[in-house]
């Protein structure tokens, strides 16, 4: 078990569709931009350098390796800053995504983390680094830091909790709208989007739903369409073996049946593409932010 001392001192599913009452799209479309939030006044007047401050001991941190100790807020806090959260996860209509500086993009329904939220922890200092605030850790081919904030969980390890590393951004939004563009119509294909989800969404987007840190997969070529056959699954088990200090991890827990899935689910939405050029796709990104 991960220890915490406390001060005060100056993140397998498919689309859903419920009958039950909901919040406004434009409730669930918030967005918690943490790298402001020192100076960023949010409703409420609640600010992070308000939050109480904890000591947070990780036994085996996951980027690390190895124990590390960490000044952060309780996620529990962090998310409280987040207008009629409480509300939202009580159902099951909303997503939560931890967004990264690169890009990285870690997706699951609100009424898990929530119900997790007791164990996490957003980290903003290093303990062990001094001056330096924090150490680096190889990711790669590079070194880098979890600056500026790292989601780190304590209690047992849970697969299902992301560790954002290079956090920037919480946002709330609904939990259909996260995933429904990369959701395939053929139900056989349905298995691989599920092990897609949990295993590749955060780092690649499907029809522009994912992560940026790898490429998009489908628009406006699907990567079916220019790997060599034969090659991709073997790619999907570990990229290493094809790229030198790859940044891909390997999924060397994932069966070959998993795998499988995932390869036929990619080859299924070949056929379900939402742009077919990089000038629609851009347009469509726009019109997203808009």
């Amino acid at each position: 078990m991960a220890a915490v001392r406390s001060s005060r001192e100056p993140s397998a599913l498919s689309p859903t569709r419920s009958g039950t009452a909901s919040a406004p799209c434009s409730e669930r479309r918030m967005a918690l931009v943490l790298i402001a939030l020192a100076t960023l006044t949010l409703p409420g007047n609640e600010r992070l350098s308000n939050l109480q401050i904890h000591r947070v001991i990780v036994p085996a941190d996951p980027a690390f390796q190895r124990e590390m100790r960490y000044q952060a807020w309780s996620l529990a806090d962090v998310l409280s800053l987040l207008p009629a959260v409480e509300s939202l996860a009580g159902g099951d209509e909303t997503a939560i995504s931890f967004v990264a500086a690169d890009g990285y993009r870690a997706t699951a329904p609100l009424r898990s983390v929530w119900e997790a939220r007791k164990r996490g922890y957003v980290a903003f200092r290093d303990l062990g680094a001094g001056a330096r605030k924090w150490k680096a850790f190889r990711a790669g081919k590079s070194r880098i830091t979890p600056a500026p904030f790292y989601l780190v969980w304590t209690g047992a390890k849970d697969p299902s909790l992301p560790w954002p590393y290079q956090l920037v951004r919480i946002e709330l939004a609904p939990l259909g709208e996260a995933f429904a563009r990369a959701f395939p119509r053929d139900p056989a294909a349905r298995p691989g989007f599920e092990v897609f989800r949990a295993n590749c969404m955060s780092c690649h987007s499907l029809n522009l739903a994912g992560g940026s840190v790898g490429p998009e997969l489908n628009v406006p070529r699907n990567v079916t369409e220019y790997w060599i056959a034969g090659e991709l699954a073997p790619y999907v088990r570990n990229a290493s073996a094809f790229h030198f200090r790859a940044r891909m991890p390997a999924f060397e827990s994932l069966t070959e049946r998993q795998i499988a899935d995932v390869v036929r689910y990619l080859r299924a939405m070949k056929d379900e593409k939402v742009c077919s050029s990089t000038a629609a796709c851009e347009e469509l990104v726009r019109a997203r932010k808009d």
